[in-house]
């Protein structure tokens, strides 16, 4: 069983974990790389990690796009904006556009995570905090990036 399971989307993430916390990576670890940068840096370290790729097979993305299908409709059908020319549905349209690519991303990191533990259901899950905001360790704040 992995005891510790190590996510990381960015280089910074890694660098973080190995100068904080190197001992994670010694012993009953599974680490996965979200990003190219990411997987490159755990390379030039030589810390055996895996890609997203095991973990968002055809089925998750057709599930993603079933729920940011659902999201996008209930906004289309919930939203009335009007401007004082008239327009209509110019305001939602953008908002739907825009939205529809974080949707993606943010799911599709949840559903590969979920994908992740549901193999190897580890006792802890690390993440990493954003190196630029006001937070200590290894948390999540409001501040960070999507994961």
């Amino acid at each position: 069983m992995v005891r510790n399971l190590i996510i990381v989307e960015f280089k910074e993430e890694v660098e973080f974990f190995l100068q904080n916390h190197p001992a994670l990576f010694k012993e009953n670890v599974k680490v996965v790389a979200l990003l190219p940068e990411s997987s490159v840096m755990l390379s030039s370290v030589n810390i055996p990690h895996e890609n997203t790729i095991p973990y968002f097979p055809k089925e998750s993305h057709q599930k993603c796009l079933g729920y940011i299908d659902a999201i996008i409709t209930k906004i289309n059908n919930s939203i009335k904006i009007e401007d004082r020319y008239g327009l209509r549905k110019t305001y939602v349209n953008a908002l739907t556009f825009y939205l529809r690519w974080y949707l993606s991303y943010v799911l599709g990191i949840v559903e590969i995570i979920k994908n992740i533990l549901d193999i190897y259901p580890a006792t802890k899950l690390h993440v990493c905090g954003y190196l630029q905001s006001d937070s200590t360790g290894f948390s999540l704040t409001g501040k960070e990036r999507f994961l």
